[in-house]
């Protein structure tokens, strides 16, 4: 008869141990450490936000908010002088005229080109 010892599980080795204390230190450093990067973030993010962004990097003052010059500071459509061009611009679109006369290239209203391009494509495109 074979008497059979039941297996022993297999001690730790020193190389096998996790050392407890060094881990809770590292978790804890890394906490801090994103802790520390959320705080600077939100800080860049709220002087973006506020347009600070050159004092907030050593560069100059701001710039100006007075218009310079004929330049446009915001959406040109979204000013009269916007609404004026496209208006004139729209009128264009529906008037005959010459573009160069010299040269024989006039302008033709454009419901009357997109005629012409619809009957070309029936006739198959023949000039």
């Amino acid at each position: 008869m074979s008497t059979h010892e039941p297996e022993t599980p297999q001690l730790l080795r020193a190389e096998d141990h996790v050392d407890a204390p060094r881990v809770r230190r590292v978790a804890i450093g890394s906490v801090v450490v994103f802790l520390v990067a959320l705080v600077v973030a939100a800080g860049l993010l709220a002087t973006f936000a506020r347009g600070d962004v050159g004092r907030a990097f050593g560069a100059g003052p701001a710039a100006s908010a007075a218009p310079v010059g004929t330049v446009e500071r915001s959406l040109v459509l979204a000013t009269k002088r916007g609404l004026d061009l496209r208006a004139a611009q729209r009128d264009a679109l529906g008037r005959w005229g010459w573009v160069d006369r010299d040269a024989g290239i006039a302008r033709i209203p454009i419901e009357r080109a997109m005629e012409i391009v619809a009957e070309d494509a029936r006739d198959g495109g023949a000039p």
